[in-house]
């Protein structure tokens, strides 16, 4: 009778730990997406804020542009290292998923500001696509 009561609490012991498991999963996945987000919101925001940079502040002040925006990068990117870092579960993405948006945000946003000088839309339009490319990256994790 005890090993048909030992297998029966290895049983329940593995159930119990594939329940927890599971939930850890989804809070992993959770803050994974909320990491993705936040840093697509970042380079949006910082995309916007470097166009306006530039727009505003005199042409000739090349180090005080180059402070402002460099000031602006490190602010957004460093409330989105607090925010991921507060949450319960610390997981992070996939390198190659995240290398892979990072380039492809990085080309979005270097031909939004080449672009963006003679038509300051496209700051708009790149930011909400670069944006849109980590939320596609959000979107695909956990599949």
């Amino acid at each position: 009778m005890t090993d048909e009561a030992d297998i029966r609490a290895a049983h329940e012991a593995l159930a119990r730990a594939s329940e927890v498991g599971g939930s850890a999963a989804r809070a992993a996945r959770r803050t994974v997406r909320l990491y993705l987000y936040a840093t697509g919101a970042a380079m949006a925001l910082a995309g916007l804020a470097s166009g306006l940079v530039g727009h505003w502040v005199d042409p000739a002040a090349t180090w005080s542009r180059a402070a402002l925006t460099a000031l602006l990068w490190g602010g957004l990117f460093g409330a989105v290292s607090v925010l991921v870092n507060s949450q319960p579960v610390r997981a992070l993405p996939a390198r190659r998923l995240t290398v892979t948006l990072g380039l492809v945000s990085a080309v979005i946003l270097g031909v939004t500001m080449g672009v963006g000088w003679e038509y300051p839309a496209a700051y708009v339009v790149g930011a909400a696509v670069v944006f849109g490319v980590w939320a596609l990256g959000a979107a695909w994790v956990g599949r």
